[in-house]
């Protein structure tokens, strides 16, 4: 669960908090003084910042993890196509997670920018899921060393 407080700067800086009397508005007017005008959802469009932080944690020797944040430079590309975040976290004890992870991130990126702005995205996420799928599954049966390699995949 989200800390309390990002999670009223969250809402605040959509707009979802009433302007006086409610719990958030310390945080509200604190927000509404230090974030930047293009980030306010009444102007119709964001500029995201974006980081990530990942451990191996308390089983794995290593790092299975694999994130991403793209968005076009052109503000104009910016508004028709918009941005994606992408986390996929390969399968321990499968083998080989942080290969399939990391070939999902790439291959959800290039599927993205590549798509055509106009491709409506349900059928966009679908084909980007496909494609990561297909090929993960290619590479593990064509490589007995991969073979089984799994991961995660979400995509926002």
């Amino acid at each position: 669960m989200p800390h309390p407080t990002w999670f009223a700067g969250f809402l605040t800086r959509f707009g979802m908090t009433r302007e006086e009397g409610g719990i958030c508005d310390p945080i509200a007017r604190h927000l509404r003084a230090s974030v930047p005008r293009t980030f306010r959802l009444h102007n119709l469009h964001m500029k995201i910042r974006c980081c990530s932080l990942s451990l191996a944690g308390p089983v794995r020797p290593k790092n299975e993890d694999s994130v991403a944040f793209w968005e076009p430079e052109d503000e104009e590309e910016r508004r028709q196509r918009g941005s994606i975040s992408i986390v996929a976290d390969g399968v321990g004890g499968h083998g080989n997670g942080e290969v399939a992870s990391r070939m999902a991130v790439d291959i959800v990126l290039k599927k993205f920018k590549e798509s055509a702005v106009s491709l409506p995205a349900k059928k966009l996420i679908k084909d980007i899921f496909n494609e990561a799928n297909m090929a993960l599954y290619d590479l593990g049966t064509n490589d007995r060393k991969l073979a089984g390699l799994a991961t995660t995949l979400s995509v926002l």
